[in-house]
Parts: C-alpha cells; sequence; structure tokens
C-alpha cells in the first residue's frame, strides 16, 4: 500500500516485493528506495549497480564514519560478510584480537548501529541498506580480500551448513 501511494499507481509485483526485502520493513528506507526508481527511465527498476540512492547511502554511513578505527573494521567485515558472525569469526575477517572485536562491537551497539543478538551470540549490522551502503564504499582490493577472509572464517567453523556461503565469498574474492 506505502509503495502504491508513493507511485500513485499499483506497482509491478517484483518492484513491490523488492523495495519491502530491500527496506525490511522501514517506512523511510521505503519511500527513498521508491523515490529513486521514480527518478530512473522505465523498467530499469532497483537492480542497478551501486544499488542505493546517494543520500541514502550517505545517511546510512553518516553514524558509522563517527565510530573508531576498530568498530569500522568490524561493521566494515559484517557488511561484506553478509551472513551474522561470532566474534571469534570477525577477529578473523576484520584482523583485529578477541578484545579489539568486543569492543568494536560494544561501539556498534551504542551508536545503534548493530542489531540484537543472535540467540547463537552471532553479529550482523542493524540493517541490510546499512550493510550495503558500507560494503558500497570500499575500494575493490579491499571487498575482494574482506571476501577471502571472510570464506576462511566461515570454513573454519567446520559448519557444513555454510559451505554455499563460503563458496559464495570464494567466488566475490575472484576465487572460484
Amino acid at each position: 500500500q506505502q509503495v502504491t501511494g508513493l507511485m500513485g499507481a499499483p506497482p509491478p509485483a517484483r518492484v513491490a516485493d523488492e523495495v519491502y526485502a530491500r527496506s525490511e520493513g522501514n517506512p523511510f528506507f521505503a519511500e527513498q528506495l521508491v523515490a529513486d526508481v521514480l527518478a530512473r527511465p522505465a523498467g530499469t527498476g532497483l537492480g542497478r549497480p551501486g544499488g542505493l540512492p546517494t543520500r541514502l547511502a550517505e545517511l546510512l554511513t553518516a553514524r558509522a564514519s563517527g565510530c573508531g578505527p576498530d568498530a569500522r573494521a568490524v561493521l566494515t567485515s559484517l557488511a561484506v560478510a553478509g551472513y551474522p558472525l561470532t566474534e571469534d569469526q570477525l577477529s578473523g575477517v576484520a584482523g583485529l584480537d578477541l578484545e579489539a572485536v568486543r569492543a568494536g562491537l560494544q561501539e556498534l551497539a551504542a551508536a545503534r548501529l548493530l542489531a540484537e543478538t543472535e540467540a547463537d551470540g552471532r553479529y550482523r549490522a542493524r540493517h541490510a541498506l546499512l550493510a550495503e551502503a558500507v560494503a558500497a564504499g570500499l575500494l575493490p582490493g579491499e571487498r575482494l580480500s574482506l571476501h577471502e577472509r571472510t570464506a576462511r572464517a566461515l570454513e573454519a567453523s567446520g559448519e557444513e551448513g555454510l559451505a554455499a556461503e563460503a563458496a559464495g565469498h570464494w567466488a566475490a574474492a575472484g576465487r572460484v
């Protein structure tokens, strides 16, 4: 209903579905994504490279820029992983010792950039669009390195259910 109201007409189902999925139901994020769709030529949808409207990406990353280097390293690791990680996994991906990871997690939680801790002690960015904006701001070499370290951390966990996730990160690191 919100997307219909913003667009002035019922949207194609795939647009409404994608806006809802990417905004995770957040009305402000949905509004920004719809405004971006409306600003583009017809038929180009939401799936363009770069992904986020510039203003929304800047808004999402502004709070993160006020965090210290350890917190930013943890957030960047979570953003690239796209999957909840444990403190040990974050240590390997971010290249920080456990004490620095914990301090970074505390700072991110205080800044409301961290989602509630998963029941199994894993962490993730507060919102998928925050993770997308943070990951998009990385240099290609940084992104490749983080994907490789994420793949290694997931493989080291020994959880067979993470094989596909690790394979995706190997592919993103250019090591299919």
